[in-house]
């Protein structure tokens, strides 16, 4: 716990003020609620209610507390604070996650404990602590880190409701449930657990194991679930409430990007068992935790079952989308380490069992050379990360040199993965990719005459021409006739999108007359310039402009 909170807080106000892309998602609506008085987000995605809904109360709470807003009502004073100083509430918001991201440490271990063993449990826990993806996403402003904390809070509940059968109990692991459901939808599998956690308590009581266990009967199964139900409803009550504004969500959750979209069901079984898992394990962790769960089976452990049983139906739950990210497989890592590891201590002590006159020895080697293959890549990633966050990212360059080389009149249109500039008291419009809010001719037409370009969007448009002709004439012409003032690309330690910022005048869009620069739709393009857009989550306004 002390090295996982020393890893994040070193990195807690990285790139600040900008923020990493998904983050004003989670943190814009929390200020909206805050300002407004409000409890309902406008923005269920995720749904993220447990990030969300925490923040907004201790933004209003510190608005209260330390500048004398009011306890009820309006305190549009929020709003304006967040645009003198931004970042104050990402590191807030950040401190949250990382909370959450340690929490998680012990919980593993608990976890490990109960279903295997001690060492296994510790040793999971170490496992998961310096896995490179937890770590980058557990210092952001997201829900990762809230849906596996109170996942492993669930799985922890379900396993009691087994030892003592009772409603109450029961009623516990369903309400945890609906907490994790309202911080990732995905984690509605839990109620696999639930009903698997009853059909063992069930057993037991046919079999005269757990004493009371006759008592649930058929009404535990329905109080668990109608808990989950009832907490879900009630930390997400607007989710039923404002429907306009949770289709408008769920929609733009679904819509795909470059390097996100899936190809139909194949694709992301491939991607999730091929690629997400192994690169996020390292090969040698995955087949160890391929192995654990084998061995899983074979045991017939109910604990370890239940494990297997949230595990698979999780990365089922995920093949049907139309997206795939490596990111949503996090939830289940605590789990896949911990058959990792016990893999590895069931290795060593079946080498160890064949030397009795150095059983502890050859056990103990066994574990330190099995858990060293499981960590090796994993640590060094960890490692050079931690480095990389000592040297300055391509956002924070290209927002010095937007600071040094454009006039703090001059609007600023900026791609996904940008810096923000609304603290400098630039005019800024974010979107996730310019051509589908716009021609380049749009944008100038509108005062857009500086772009802050996302080089990997523009290479995608490029390579796709022929389906695209339109967006990627949009960039052919930046590159053709804007005027390059910046290119920030990563190298070394130095990491971040590679980002390039044009200027192009009214005299290189009026000279390229007969040029594609205009789109067949130049209505609904031009007037799509400036309007809220669903694609990105500043919703066409500034980061530094809370709904």
């Amino acid at each position: 716990m002390v090295l996982a909170a020393a890893l994040l807080f070193a990195s807690l106000t990285r790139d600040l003020p900008s923020p990493e892309p998904d983050e004003p998602f989670f943190v814009l609506p929390a200020v909206g609620m805050a300002a407004h008085g409000s409890l309902d987000p406008h923005w269920f995605g995720h749904p993220a209610s447990t990030v969300i809904t925490p923040l907004a109360f201790v933004y209003r709470a510190r608005e209260v507390v330390f500048h004398g807003a009011p306890i009820t009502g309006a305190a549009p004073s929020v709003a304006q604070r967040y645009r003198e100083d931004p970042a104050s509430f990402y590191v807030i918001g950040r401190l949250w996650t990382i909370a959450l991201t340690v929490l998680t440490i012990p919980l593993v271990y608990l976890v490990g404990r109960r279903i295997m063993s001690p060492l296994v449990g510790l040793l999971a826990a170490g496992t998961w602590t310096v896995l490179p993806l937890v770590l980058d996403y557990g210092r952001l402003v997201r829900s990762d880190s809230a849906a596996t904390c109170f996942g492993l809070l669930a799985f922890l509940a379900c396993l009691r409701a087994i030892d003592v059968p009772s409603w109450r109990r029961f009623a516990i692991a369903g309400a945890a449930i609906g907490l994790a459901v309202s911080t990732r939808y995905f984690m509605v599998t839990l109620l696999v657990v639930l009903a698997g956690a009853w059909w063992c308590a069930r057993r037991d009581a046919h079999t005269h194991v757990a004493d009371g266990a006759a008592r649930v009967g058929w009404s535990g199964l329905f109080v668990g679930g109608a808990a989950a139900l009832g907490a879900f409803a009630l930390t997400t009550p607007f989710l039923f409430l404002d429907s306009s504004a949770a289709e408008r969500s769920l929609t733009a959750e679904q819509s795909g990007h470059f390097g996100s979209a899936s190809q139909g069901l194949l694709d992301n079984v491939g991607f999730y068992l091929f690629h997400a898992l192994p690169d996020t394990l390292s090969w040698p962790g995955y087949l160890f935790a391929v192995a654990g769960i084998v061995l899983a089976c074979v045991r017939r452990n109910r604990g370890a079952l239940l494990a297997v049983t949230f595990v698979i139906t999780f990365l089922a739950a995920l093949l049907p989308a139309g997206l795939h990210w490596q990111r949503w497989v996090i939830p289940v890592l605590p789990f896949l380490a911990l058959f990792a590891v016990d893999a590895v201590v069931a290795t060593a002590d079946a080498l160890a069992s064949r030397r009795d006159t150095a059983r502890r020895r050859v056990f103990l080697g066994a574990v330190v050379l099995g858990m060293a293959a499981l960590l090796a890549v994993s640590a060094v990633t960890s490692a050079f990360d931690a480095y990389a966050m000592t040297v300055p990212s391509t956002r924070s360059r290209m927002r010095s040199d937007i600071e040094r080389d454009v006039p703090r009149d001059a609007p600023v249109a900026i791609e996904v993965k940008g810096p923000s500039l609304g603290d400098l008291g630039y005019r800024t419009y974010h979107v996730y990719d310019f051509p589908r809010n716009g021609t380049v001719a749009d944008f100038v037409a509108h005062g857009y005459h500086y772009f802050v370009v996302n080089t990997y969007l523009a290479l995608q448009y490029r390579l796709h021409a022929k389906r695209w002709p339109e967006h990627a004439a949009f960039y052919q012409f930046l590159r053709w006739h804007g005027h390059l003032i910046a290119d920030e690309h990563p190298a070394g330690a130095r990491k971040g999108p590679h980002l390039k910022l044009y200027r192009v005048d009214d005299a290189d869009v009026q000279g390229q007359v007969g040029r594609p620069v205009r789109s067949t739709t130049e209505r609904s393009t031009r007037d799509r310039v400036g309007q809220p857009s669903h694609e990105y989550p500043a919703g066409g306004r500034s980061f530094d402009q809370p709904a």
